[in-house]
């Protein structure tokens, strides 16, 4: 009986190796957790840096179109008139583009007096010697070849070269070729109708029209 009672079971004990083992796994633990919600807050950070550059991105965009309107001549909502500028020597605008909720890209500009570029264009013709557009009689002529020009063409060349070295954005060139019957002109068709434009008024040695990417086209071309 005796010997019966001194075989029983007795619990280990946990000792200081144990206790060392157990509060490693929970440092490992609560280490892995802190890096998991680091890692989580870094990619939403990065995510919003990214929304906020393609924010930034479009309200740009949107401000330069609304530039290339008033350059040409237009009055677009939201822009605000202030006083003549003497030294200067144009009158100075001012409009906002919001950005996101709570921010907003305010741009200010003095529209001046029109150049030669734009004067010459306003009178219906164009020539830099090589290249000659009478937007009046709606004839071209490159060097001694008379050029066969569209309609749509010559909405084009008219708007490139009245904001010649001024980008202008699809979207104001989409607006230049809506048809007396209203009927809307798509991307696709600009493209194709700059492409084709540029094949009739370009040669190897004088490039007029250039791309610039994500935004629109701009007349390098400079009268004589």
């Amino acid at each position: 009986m005796d010997a019966k009672k001194q075989s029983r079971f007795s619990p280990p004990a946990v000792g200081g190796t144990s206790l060392l083992v157990v509060f490693a796994v929970l440092c490992l633990t609560v280490f892995a957790l802190l890096s998991l919600a680091t890692v989580q807050a870094d990619r939403r950070l990065a995510d919003s840096a990214v929304q906020g550059v393609a924010d930034y991105y479009a309200a740009d965009c949107k401000a330069q179109e609304t530039l290339a309107r008033l350059r040409n001549g237009e009055f677009p909502a939201g822009v605000t008139r202030h006083s003549y500028e003497p030294q200067a020597g144009g009158v100075r605008c001012s409009y906002a583009v919001p950005i996101s909720e709570g921010q907003e890209l305010r741009v200010e500009v003095v529209l001046r007096r029109a150049n030669k570029t734009v004067a010459e264009a306003s009178k219906g013709q164009w020539s830099d010697g090589f290249l000659e557009l009478d937007f009046t009689a709606l004839t071209a002529r490159r060097g001694e070849e008379k050029l066969s020009i569209t309609p749509n063409e010559y909405k084009l060349l008219r708007a490139l070269t009245e904001n010649a070295g001024r980008i202008l954005t699809r979207q104001v060139l989409l607006e230049r070729l809506w048809d007396s019957g209203g009927h809307f002109i798509d991307n696709h068709t600009l493209t194709v109708t700059m492409n084709r434009l540029r094949a009739k008024v370009e040669d190897d040695t004088h490039s007029y029209i250039q791309t610039v990417r994500g935004m629109g086209y701009i007349w390098k071309g400079v009268p004589r």
